[in-house]
């Protein structure tokens, strides 16, 4: 019987995971993660692949938003929809970073790497 090759990526929605929350969780975190596990695999299918400079923008865009209006997302306010969409696509951009991404309660990645939460 042959075996085969260990996988060199995750497949077009890449691996997301819940991972053990390090501190007590309010509410407001599992809500979060919960959206985030549903929504970054869609997010990572859909971006596009973007070269580095185009990269570094998109990133700066999405901390903008989410560092100016981090609050609207916990706790309401007119831009809560375009700050929960700047963290979806944060998470899907970081997730091609080796090692991929790891923050509140969720990992996500696109390719097999050492000390994956998500590896069997």
């Amino acid at each position: 019987m042959t075996t085969s090759p260990p996988p060199t990526d995750h497949g077009p929605f890449g691996l997301v995971v819940a991972v053990p929350a390090t501190t007590a969780e309010a509410p407001f975190n599992a809500n979060l993660r919960e959206i985030l596990l549903a929504t970054v695999p869609l997010a990572i299918r859909q971006q596009p692949d973007l070269g580095r400079a185009e990269m570094m923008r998109t990133a700066q865009k999405f901390a903008r938003q989410i560092g100016s209006h981090g609050d609207d997302l916990q706790f309401g306010g007119r831009h809560r929809g375009a700050t929960l969409s700047a963290l979806i696509s944060g998470f899907a951009l970081l997730s091609r970073a080796e090692g991929g991404v790891t923050a509140l309660g969720v990992h996500a990645c696109r390719a097999p790497h050492e000390g994956c939460p998500g590896a069997h």
